[in-house]
């Protein structure tokens, strides 16, 4: 590319078009193009439109075949799933984010739905937030330059539509790039990683559970496991069983939401009725139960997100402590637990040290996610949950495709131009 400048792109919701303000006594470029296949834009004069209103400002890149000629890049579609009483399902805020960071960087999102792509013209009906108006705007759009994949649940993700949609867009072409096409499955993720001489060490004792036999495989080897649904979310499902200190009784602990719901019982076959009534609807692995360092007598671990940037590296955006909230078996908010800042937690315990346990996570987290690259799609980010034992060893726990927003703001504003610098990376590396 030779050149590149900024436009402001407009859209008029009278004639459902966009375009590009044109100056009476203008010399600049007279043909622009957008989207996978270079779809053309028009050049209009903006008084002769007076409804219309800036709605995006975006890079306009020079070609080298004709000066004349500017390609608007890059052009992003957030898909999600259709809603039963909305357009669109998902987290509202973070699509307008998502949106807002763009028009501050030079790009355009828009959000749209499966059932919403028309593939014989290569055009996509969705809807962009406006924020002229503080509203989203249905319009459309041209095929875009990368498409990234935020359906939130596998259900959604697993209807007809949805897999059309991803399977397709995969087999479009390098002028077209999705990105985190699928949720991870724990069971897969845990034997892609066994097998890594680098990392298995930093897994816990994990197998499938499929029998009751499974059940007291693991039960003779820990005091203490966690059962849990290889499809599970946000902590969703997860059971623990610890064996008491006269190793006849088993204390059986259920999380639902807000109730807590612990007994204890005397068998394990007693134990395995207790599973079937309070499991979700997934496959489920036991896991080997870890003592976790604590502060203030709860247990916490991390949450890593791990991010693509601007040169297509991986880089930790940042590192969050969850706390685990009284008698709670997990360490998830939407489970009842709480953030703590990082650096302070480990300042406080280990003053000298903190440092280099960060540094040890930070390595450890771009390790995980070199290695589950190589065996999925494309993946431009991750979630990951990493734990501190009390001998100061770090354990894997989970990985996420579909990360939930962080509530820290440095690393939610980082995370967000991190999507937007990715996404420029594949447009012009593609394009």
């Amino acid at each position: 590319m030779s050149s590149s400048s900024k436009v402001k792109v407009y859209y008029h919701p009278k004639q459902n078009a966009w375009f590009i303000k044109k100056h009476q006594r203008s010399k600049e470029e007279s043909t622009y193009s957008w989207g996978a296949n270079h779809a053309p834009i028009q050049k209009l004069f903006v008084p002769k439109l007076p409804d219309s209103q800036p709605s995006f400002s975006i890079n306009t890149v020079k070609s080298r075949e004709s000066r004349k000629k500017g390609y608007l890049v890059p052009l992003i579609g957030i898909m999600a799933a259709k809603g039963n009483n909305a357009p669109f399902t998902g987290n509202r805020r973070n699509f307008i984010d998502l949106i807002g960071t763009g028009k501050r960087n030079g790009a355009i999102l828009y959000v749209f739905t499966p059932d919403q792509i028309d593939w014989e013209n290569e055009q996509i009906r969705g809807w962009f937030y406006n924020f002229s108006v503080k509203g989203w705007q249905e319009a459309l759009f041209p095929f875009p330059n990368v498409i990234y994949n935020r359906i939130s649940t596998r259900e959604q993700e697993s209807s007809s539509d949805a897999q059309q949609a991803i399977s397709r867009f995969q087999a479009y072409g390098k002028r077209l790039t999705l990105f985190n096409p699928h949720f991870f499955n724990k069971q897969d993720t845990f034997q892609l990683l066994k097998s890594s001489r680098e990392l298995s060490s930093f897994l816990p004792d994990t197998q499938i559970l499929q029998t009751k036999q499974d059940l007291v495989q693991m039960l003779r080897k820990h005091q203490t496991i966690y059962l849990k649904p290889t499809k599970g979310k946000a902590g969703k499902g997860i059971l623990r069983i610890i064996i008491q200190p006269n190793e006849r009784n088993f204390l059986f602990t259920s999380q639902l939401s807000n109730q807590i719901i612990s007994m204890t019982v005397t068998s394990v076959e007693k134990l395995w009725r207790l599973y079937q009534k309070y499991r979700i609807s997934s496959p489920y692995i036991a896991q080997q139960g870890i003592e976790l360092e604590t502060i203030q007598d709860q247990p916490f671990d991390f949450r890593v997100l791990v991010q693509k940037n601007k040169t297509g590296q991986w880089e930790v955006t940042g590192v969050g402590t969850r706390v685990a909230g009284k008698n709670r078996i997990t360490t998830h908010v939407p489970q009842g637990g709480r953030i703590e800042n990082s650096n302070s937690v480990l300042e406080a315990l280990y003053p000298n040290q903190a440092p280099l346990i960060l540094a040890n996570i930070h390595q450890l987290a771009l390790a995980i996610a070199k290695i589950l690259e190589a065996n999925y799609h494309v993946l431009g980010e991750m979630s990951m949950d990493i734990g501190l034992d009390k001998k100061k060893r770090l354990w894997f726990f989970e990985a996420n495709s579909k990360p939930m927003k962080f509530d820290e703001p440095t690393i939610r504003t980082k995370s967000l131009n991190n999507l937007i610098d990715y996404s420029k990376h594949l447009t012009f590396n593609h394009s």
